[in-house]
This record gives C-alpha cells, sequence and structure tokens, in this order.
C-alpha cells in the first residue's frame, strides 16, 4: 500500500474522504444525463411544474420550463435553458438519452469536457432559434413551444461523425431492422430525413409530423458538425473566408496513400531504417510479396486493421509467414 494511502497519512478523516470519493468519478456526460432524469421524474412522477389546461381532463397540458416568442416577450428568459431539460413522455426522454450517450461518450472522450458541453448548449440554442425562426415567418406563430434534448442529442451525434466518418454503428430500421452504417452516412440521413419532414410540415399543416421539431433537429445537428469542423477535425477548417469569400484551401490534399507512407515514415524511422538496410543487401528487385501486402499496410495506417476484408487478411498472414521463412537463418547441418 502507498505511503499516503494509509489512514495515519491522511489529511482528513478515512469516512469523510470516503463520503467524497465518488464525485470525481462524475464527469460532465454524467451531470447532463442525471439533470434530464431529475426533471423528468419531478415533472410525470411527482407531478410538479405542469401548466394546466382546461381541455385536458386530469388538467394537464405541457410541461412547463418550454420556450416559444410569447414565453419571451412575457419575460421568461430563463426557457432557453430549461428547455433542453424538459421530455414530453418516456420515449421522447429515452430516446434523447441513448443518443447524448452513445455520441456524447465518444465525443468526450476525444475532445473533452468543456468541447462536449459546449456543443450540448450550442446545438440546443441553435435548434431552438432556427425552430423559433420558422414558426414566426413561416408559420406565423409565436406560442410555438420547444421542449426536448433532442437538438443536443444530434448536435452531438453529428460532431461525432465529423470527428470519425468512417466509424461504423448499427441503427435500426424503424426500430426493427438493424442496418450497419457508417457515421458519414449517418449525418447524411439525419439532416436529410429532418429537411424532408420539415419542409413538407411546412406545405402540408395536417401532416402528423407538422407539429415536431424537424427545424430544431436540423439546426442542432448542423451546429454540432460547425462546432467540430471550426476546429479542423474531417478536413480543413471551415473559416469564414472558405465559406462566404469562395478562397480555395492553398494546400492541396495528398493522396492517401502517400500519407499513410508518410505517417508510418514518421512514427518508426528506426523500422524504416533497418528495412532499407535489408533491401540493400538483397540482390535484385523488391520482392513481389512485399509490393502485394504495401497496399495493405497503407490501407491499415489510414482506417485501421478493422478496414480489411477477409482476403486482404488471409493474403497479409501468407505474406508474413513467407517473410519470416525467408528471413530465418538456415538450420546447420547435424
Amino acid at each position: 500500500m502507498p505511503l499516503y494511502d494509509r489512514d495515519y497519512m491522511r489529511d482528513q478523516p478515512p469516512r469523510r474522504r470516503a463520503v467524497k470519493s465518488w464525485l470525481p468519478q462524475w464527469n460532465a456526460l454524467h451531470w447532463i444525463v442525471a439533470f434530464n432524469v431529475a426533471v423528468f421524474l419531478c415533472q410525470h412522477v411527482l407531478g410538479v411544474g405542469w401548466a394546466a389546461d382546461a381541455a385536458v381532463p386530469n388538467g394537464r397540458g405541457m410541461p412547463m420550463g418550454g420556450a416559444s416568442l410569447d414565453a419571451f416577450l412575457e419575460g421568461q428568459v430563463w426557457t432557453i435553458v430549461t428547455c433542453l431539460f424538459v421530455h414530453q413522455g418516456p420515449v421522447h426522454l429515452a430516446v434523447n438519452l441513448v443518443a447524448i450517450w452513445l455520441a456524447g461518450s465518444r465525443v468526450l472522450s476525444l475532445m473533452g469536457s468543456r468541447a462536449f458541453l459546449h456543443i450540448y448548449f450550442l446545438s440546443g440554442l441553435v435548434g431552438l432559434a432556427l425552430q423559433l425562426a420558422v414558426a414566426y415567418f413561416f408559420m406565423g406563430s409565436t406560442n410555438f413551444t420547444i421542449i426536448g434534448a433532442s437538438a443536443c442529442a444530434l448536435g452531438l451525434v453529428l460532431a461525432f461523425a465529423a470527428i470519425m466518418p468512417h466509424e461504423s454503428v448499427t441503427t435500426m430500421l424503424y426500430f426493427i431492422i438493424p442496418v450497419n452504417v457508417t457515421m458519414r452516412h449517418l449525418g447524411f440521413i439525419i439532416v436529410g430525413l429532418n429537411s424532408v419532414l420539415g419542409i413538407s410540415g411546412l406545405l402540408w399543416r395536417e401532416a402528423p409530423w407538422a407539429g415536431c421539431a424537424c427545424f430544431a433537429h436540423l439546426g442542432g445537428a448542423l451546429a454540432g458538425w460547425y462546432y467540430v469542423r471550426l476546429l479542423g477535425y474531417g478536413g480543413q477548417p471551415m473559416t469564414y473566408e472558405q465559406l462566404w469569400k469562395g478562397q480555395p484551401v492553398s494546400r492541396p490534399r495528398p493522396q492517401r496513400r502517400e500519407v499513410a507512407r508518410v505517417r508510418r515514415t514518421r512514427a518508426a524511422p528506426e523500422m524504416d531504417a533497418e528495412a532499407l538496410r535489408r533491401r540493400q543487401q538483397r540482390p535484385g528487385r523488391v520482392s513481389p510479396v512485399v509490393e502485394e501486402i504495401d497496399p495493405i499496410l497503407d490501407k491499415i495506417s489510414t482506417f485501421g486493421i478493422g478496414s480489411l476484408t477477409d482476403a486482404e487478411r488471409r493474403q497479409l498472414e501468407a505474406a508474413s509467414r513467407e517473410i519470416a521463412g525467408k528471413d530465418r537463418p538456415p538450420t546447420p547441418g547435424l
């Protein structure tokens, strides 16, 4: 046992330290999920924070804390934050929390708690502003109320898609059929689906999805994607000059194979020097086996070993056994 872990070397009593030991284990993702669940339990289990509605038999209409233009005009500016933690029902909460946990844990591990919180709240606020603007200018409504963390969740999903576009995930089509897609394609599906549903809801006001905040989802998703692209993930940073002034990127995009070769050289220069020495000692041209597996090694350096097909794996194993047999010194005779 280390010296300062012993009871007589601690600055505080052991019992007090044991009470506080669980606090540092919580990160920003845990607090966001816990706060969403706590607000849901207070409203849907304890019955606290509901707006009365005479048309509803039990007296409940919409959970309080939602944001709308009417609420802003009445001075309820705090609703721009509270609306991000209020949900209509258990399914609404469960879907959002699953997306927040799966995508948020990846974003937090790659970018840290501060960037995670920035994406969460920025996506929610941008989605809220876009939906209220569409409701006012195209629907002529000032009482369109927005609740839920859907914009925040989709902002985290698109942020993770921008960081790891080739990451493969499994989604449930119609909540029944499992479909394996990459994060890049999943981002396209999210943006395209919400765009179609939002525009069709404006044209067909009687549509079942017309009351859904599709433009809030769209705004939150684009905000999370743009935040990550602004930091340089997924390509060149999306700066003001690139977006609005049309200035091309000064540095040409290198070929993937050359990038993989440079990365491998910089990662292990001593291994490249040893390989060069062995090639110089061998007479003749490079072995055909090396030429066959060189594209496979470049693919591993660029996309990871998980991107190899079964045939490429078998070819790599066969080449490895052949090279190992050639480099092994001959066994002396007895």
